[in-house]
């Protein structure tokens, strides 16, 4: 019965053998799909005002002030840290409200910011510019991220896939992907000795955001004490937890 119901499901994907109203469904359906999927690569015309700045392209519903050279210029120091840093242009687009910002990443929907690396297109929530300020869209989880952090952390994704490749890039290990962007974005001289305190306290904490505190620790030990290229991370075979049991033995 099981294999009955997944041949009727693959048919009715491939558009194979269906009746007429499963035929109309399925126009219908893929149709949507692939009008989201335009949306997403270039949705320029949900954005009013545009600006270019460097190796930044700025698209808001809102005039964006006179700070936001000032967070760009922030984020492009951290992005300089980076050994894989290269002329890209970051094509980033400003929501200004938690609903459009839902509409344009429905699956990370309860984060600060989406980074669609295919098509070179960044969202990020809302957020206050003349604050340097990002805004989770999660009420049980309300803090904010500095934006000029944010940016250069979605922005590194993109430095990511042009270095390795989209294949690679979907392949890479989320710890060795996120952990990079993070360490970017922090720029922190301070990380390997901040990191085994921390991993005392939150041994056992997995939530969303110390899993990916866990995740630039380990990057930030493998570049400041194994010292690590970018490929060489790539490349490692050791493990997450491998890692993070070198940093608890770490002796600073």
């Amino acid at each position: 019965m099981k294999k009955k119901y997944l041949t009727v499901f693959v048919n009715f994907l491939l558009g194979r053998r269906l009746s007429r109203p499963l035929k109309i469904a399925n126009y219908t359906i893929s149709g949507i799909v692939v009008l989201y999927v335009i949306l997403i690569a270039y949705p320029n015309p949900f954005f009013e005002y545009s600006y270019k700045y460097k190796n930044f392209k700025i698209h808001s519903t809102h005039l964006l002030g006179d700070s936001i050279d000032s967070i760009l210029d922030r984020a492009t120091n951290h992005l300089y840290c980076s050994e894989i840093n290269t002329d890209v242009t970051h094509n980033i687009y400003f929501c200004n409200s938690f609903a459009r910002y839902s509409f344009f990443a429905p699956i990370s929907r309860r984060a600060f910011a989406v980074n669609y690396p295919i098509f070179n297109t960044i969202f990020i929530a809302k957020c206050d510019i003349a604050n340097d300020s990002v805004y989770k869209n999660n009420i049980k989880d309300n803090y904010t991220k500095k934006l000029s952090g944010t940016i250069a952390h979605e922005a590194t994704h993109t430095l990511i896939k042009e270095k390795i490749g989209l294949r690679r890039f979907i392949m890479l290990p989320k710890w060795k992907n996120e952990g990079y962007c993070e360490y970017i974005a922090h720029n922190n001289a301070n990380a390997t000795k901040e990191a085994k305190e921390y991993l005392i306290v939150n041994k056992n904490n997995h939530k969303l955001g110390a899993d990916y505190r866990r995740y630039y620790y380990a990057v930030a030990y493998l570049i400041e004490i194994e010292k690590m290229s970018f490929d060489d991370i790539v490349t490692t075979n050791l493990s997450l937890e491998q890692v993070l049991e070198k940093i608890e033995r770490l002796s600073l």
